[in-house]
């Protein structure tokens, strides 16, 4: 039963994920906020977030992922910015997409974009043709930059109102759409967002499509998503601008092991490239992995930090 190993690997991830953080983690050299050499490649600028301490928020390695998985593609150049903002924001100048992966505004984390200046950085550089991604808590701000937020993509997370939580869905039907090529059915206990603010008629008006809807369970019960279509479970979305600039959004990838799942690979990859206005093959992007560096890049917190 494939669905019941995925689940069983991910709950043994969740038990063990702490003792695997150990110092002899392979650190890899990247090359961080590399401007593209040539115009003519099509620039994604990944941002990680800061390590906020939560073992599985490992948005560093995620962002490595993700951008070994993009150099797969031709024709695209893929700037790596850690610790939630560039030095020089001029690194967003004529990317083609941003990716945001990291922690939203709450508890004791600061979202890099609450700091002032930077989501009209973000806003300038996306009416400059910049198509905009947000993976798990990446459009979850506070306050007015979280209004920025939802009229950049569509949605954005509610601090009052919204939910977050790890329940089981399985994802066994998906919307035509080129973000969901190649993807298969598939299990996952992520931890999703939902209940989500949504730009006014942006549902009505179809500028917003839903992709992935999580209608929350116990952590035991098995929901499907086609078992609903209330926009308060959607956990996945592509919204296009009345400018024409396009955003994709998935609140789930809490781990960036999730990955190790052909449809998330699709999902992340697929989306990035909608966002860039790029094409996108028939089975979706090539999105081949060495499942072994998953176990890199991990980020932990000093003895220092902890006290």
């Amino acid at each position: 039963m494939p669905s019941f190993a995925r689940l069983l690997a991910c709950l043994l991830f969740v038990m063990t994920s702490a003792a695997c953080m150990s110092a002899d983690v392979v650190q890899e050299e990247m090359v961080l906020e590399q401007d593209s050499p040539d115009p003519k490649l099509a620039k994604v600028v990944i941002v990680a977030g800061k390590f906020e301490g939560n073992a599985a928020h490992q948005y560093w390695a995620g962002a490595v992922m993700l951008t070994k998985l993009l150099r797969q593609t031709p024709g695209l150049h893929v700037s790596l910015v850690r610790g939630g903002w560039p030095k020089d924001p001029a690194l967003f100048d004529n990317a083609k997409a941003i990716v945001l992966f990291m922690e939203g505004g709450e508890g004791t984390a600061i979202h890099p974009l609450s700091e002032a200046g930077r989501i009209e950085v973000i806003e300038k550089a996306v009416k400059n043709g910049a198509g905009l991604v947000t993976f798990h808590k990446g459009g979850a701000i506070l306050g007015e930059p979280g209004l920025k937020m939802m009229e950049l993509q569509g949605a954005s997370y509610d601090f009052k109102n919204s939910s977050k939580g790890h329940w089981n869905v399985a994802f066994n039907t998906f919307p035509e759409h080129p973000i969901t090529r190649g993807m298969v059915p598939f299990t996952l206990n992520d931890g999703y967002c939902i209940g989500l603010r949504f730009k006014p008629d942006a549902i009505a008006n179809k500028s917003l499509i839903p992709l992935l809807y999580a209608p929350k369970s116990s952590g035991k019960t098995v929901l499907t998503n086609e078992s609903t279509t209330s926009p308060g479970d959607m956990t996945s979305w592509a919204f296009e601008r009345p400018d024409g600039g396009r955003a994709f959004s998935f609140t789930g990838l809490h781990s960036h092991r999730y990955l190790e799942l052909i449809s998330i690979r699709k999902l992340a990859l697929n989306g990035i490239l909608w966002a860039a206005k790029l094409e996108i093959p028939a089975d979706g992007a090539k999105c081949e992995i060495d499942l072994a560096d998953l176990d890199k890049n991990i980020e932990v917190k000093s003895p220092a930090a902890k006290k």
